[in-house]
């Protein structure tokens, strides 16, 4: 046998020993706890009489009489304390005799007038309401005042009427000339050219018609006046237009405002007139137009 082999089989020895060493110990605890556990075993106990105490002997007795002769003496009781004497109780004092109380005479009694009318026993309230001070007849409705129409509600007169008077007037005095310039024409340049000049000639139904669509161009355009700062109310303005025959227009402000910043901003815009229709008659025409602008 060599040296590892016993070394081997010694400590295969050594574990087996500790092994049951630790068994013994784990044993003996578990029987430790089992014991805690476990109640005790009961007891019984025998329910028997008491015995009787034995007698005492001889010699006992000359003891209990000298412990009766040295008994010790009861005390001497105190004197009861003297009694006081009591006090003699005061005498009643004698009540005084009521005084006998006057005779008294019932009046006679007197008989009061039968009453009617309750409302005559209550006084008069000032507060009360006698009458209504609300009339009869009720007032009758006034009728409303009229209403003072102001300058800026006013209709405007009618100005247009006397200036498309003109204008009509204009045309009769062109279509007056146009025959005497026909004759001239046929007389230089032929027949061609008197026809050509006859054919611009337009009715006065035409030219009325014409003047008003230019009027009211004319004061679209007039109405859409920006004042610089902005400005209040509306002022009412004369605007001289004069038309070529082939439409272009040019127009400028002829009366005043009274303000200089408003009268530049409507010479300004008069000064930007649009092309208007041409005249049916072919020739240019001139007119003034009055016109209210909205500030």
């Amino acid at each position: 046998m060599n040296w590892s082999g016993a070394l081997r089989w010694g400590g295969i020895g050594a574990a087996v020993a500790a092994a049951h060493v630790a068994a013994g110990i784990w044993v003996e605890r578990a029987a430790q706890r089992n014991a805690v556990l476990t109640l005790p075993a009961p007891v019984f106990a025998e329910l028997l009489p008491e015995r009787a105490a034995p007698a005492p002997p001889a010699e006992a007795a000359p003891a209990e009489e000298s412990a009766a002769e040295t008994e010790p003496q009861p005390l001497p009781e105190p004197d009861p304390k003297p009694e006081q004497a009591e006090a003699p109780a005061p005498e009643p004092a004698e009540a005084p005799e009521p005084e006998s109380a006057p005779d008294f005479e019932v009046p006679p009694l007197t008989e009061l007038p039968p009453i009617t009318d309750f409302s005559e026993l209550l006084p008069e309230s000032a507060l009360a309401l006698t009458a209504s001070e609300r009339p009869r007849t009720r007032p009758e409705r006034r009728a409303p005042e009229p209403r003072q129409v102001r300058r800026d509600d006013r209709p405007e007169p009618p100005k247009e009427e006397p200036r498309r008077a003109r204008a009509p007037a204009q045309t009769q005095k062109a279509e007056r000339a146009a025959p005497s310039e026909n004759a001239t024409s046929q007389r230089r340049g032929g027949p061609a050219q008197g026809q050509a000049r006859a054919g611009t000639g337009a009715s006065k139904a035409q030219m009325d018609s014409w003047t008003s669509r230019v009027g009211g161009r004319v004061a679209s355009h007039m109405k859409r006046t920006r004042v610089p700062g902005g400005g209040r109310g509306s002022v009412t303005i004369q605007v001289s237009v004069s038309i070529s025959g082939n439409g272009a227009a040019s127009a400028r402000v002829t009366s005043s405002t009274g303000n200089g910043q408003v009268d530049a901003a409507l010479a300004r815009q008069a000064g930007r007139m649009p092309r208007m229709p041409a005249p049916p008659n072919g020739q240019g025409a001139s007119f003034v137009l009055p016109i209210r602008v909205d500030l």
